[in-house]
């Protein structure tokens, strides 16, 4: 059964989450732009392709992006 948190819990709230997600928000942009960068480049031959890390790294930002807005819209989160 899958675990679910309950967006409704005092530690969900928006006031709560706001710093969790700014402190990371930058370097997560960066890696953002570094790959999308890596994937322009190899894609006009001009660059090696991204790494499977890379990509892997993209995977746990954008699930990361996906869980803090479920919580700020107060849905509940299914891992």
């Amino acid at each position: 059964m899958p675990a679910v948190l309950n967006s409704a819990s005092p530690l969900c709230s928006s006031h709560l989450l706001k710093p969790i997600r700014h402190d990371d928000n930058a370097a997560r942009a960066q890696r953002y732009k570094t790959l999308t960068g890596k994937m322009a480049a190899h894609q006009q031959g001009a660059g090696l392709a991204p790494t499977a890390a890379e990509f892997g790294q993209w995977k746990e930002d954008a699930a990361f992006e996906l869980v803090m807005r479920r919580l700020q819209a107060s849905l509940s989160i299914a891992a």
